[in-house]
């Protein structure tokens, strides 16, 4: 699912493996926050790889990273969700 309260386009880029760049555009509000989980059946898990850029409207996230349960970075299905106080 991608939803966007501004009726924009989330999108997703692959940045290499285990890599993906996420942009949400139109929704950039300070106070915000960023939370990833990882979703893919069997044991594995995501996290940011750097603090999200808020450049209102605009809001980027460079990377989401996934790993194996041994620590290698692998593609992973996550679900990401951003959140603003406003």
């Amino acid at each position: 699912m991608n939803f966007n309260s501004a009726g924009a386009a989330n999108t997703l880029l692959r940045a290499g493996t285990g890599l993906r760049l996420a942009s949400f555009p139109q929704i950039g509000q300070l106070q915000n926050t960023v939370l990833v989980t990882a979703v893919q059946a069997g044991p594995s898990f995501c996290n940011l790889n750097t603090l999200w850029a808020t450049a209102p409207p605009n809001v980027t996230v460079r990377d989401v990273t996934c790993y194996t349960p041994t620590g290698i970075m692998a593609n992973r299905k996550f679900m990401i969700t951003y959140t603003s106080k406003t």
